[in-house]
């Protein structure tokens, strides 16, 4: 489904009219709000991609690679085997274990702003990947809606709570958008749990 088409169906369930060009450019613009809110809000299979980085032999950290909201998984690949990269659990716990004069493959990492620091200092170069759910913004009219039909239902509350909030100031109609929009939110967030973590919910 493209953007278009959705932008299309907002205009036109709000009794706007489709061939309003400076309507149809604000209703973009509110598709793309809402959806910066997915990642922070709700998990769902679509937000998730793997992005990597290269942690240099010698080094022990590296640039987050960009777009990334939430890491779910950090590994690299060596001899063929996936070797999980751990989180420390808390930044005590990752300097107690940090030890840049020791040279290895890398047991655990932590997020300093838009650096990686791993740690110990790399004996090789390591392809780090990351699975995470990424930032989601930049849609254009002729993109291609990559949920299904469920998110796209939840991607029209959401910008149809800005549509009444912020455009035609109503107040009324903007809060019960916005509830919808936090519920489906949830919703999505639910079937991945159900879907993903089967009967073990992991908190991330």
């Amino acid at each position: 489904m493209l953007i278009s088409t959705i932008r299309d169906e907002i205009i036109t369930e709000v009794g706007g009219d489709t061939s309003d060009t400076g309507l149809a450019t604000n209703v973009l613009q509110f598709i793309n709000s809402a959806l910066r809110r997915f990642p922070l809000w709700t998990r769902s299979r679509f937000l998730y991609t793997t992005k990597s980085g290269t942690l240099t032999s010698g080094q022990y950290s590296l640039t987050l690679p960009s777009g990334i909201v939430n890491e779910r998984e950090v590994y690299f690949i060596t001899e063929g085997n996936r070797l999980r990269i751990d989180k420390a659990p808390s930044n005590d716990y990752f300097n107690d274990a940090f030890n840049s004069t020791a040279t290895g493959k890398p047991n655990f990492y932590r997020i300093i702003g838009q650096t990686v620091e791993f740690d110990r200092t790399a004996d090789a170069t390591y392809t780090i990947y990351f699975e995470c759910s990424q930032e989601k913004d930049g849609l254009e009219a002729t993109d291609t809606w990559t949920g299904d039909t469920t998110t796209v239902e939840v991607l029209k509350d959401g910008a149809k709570y800005y549509y009444y909030s912020d455009y035609v100031e109503d107040d009324e109609k903007g809060k019960q958008k916005l509830a919808l929009f936090k519920n489906g939110l949830d919703e999505l967030d639910s079937k991945y749990m159900a879907t993903e973590l089967g009967s073990h919910i992991d908190e991330e």
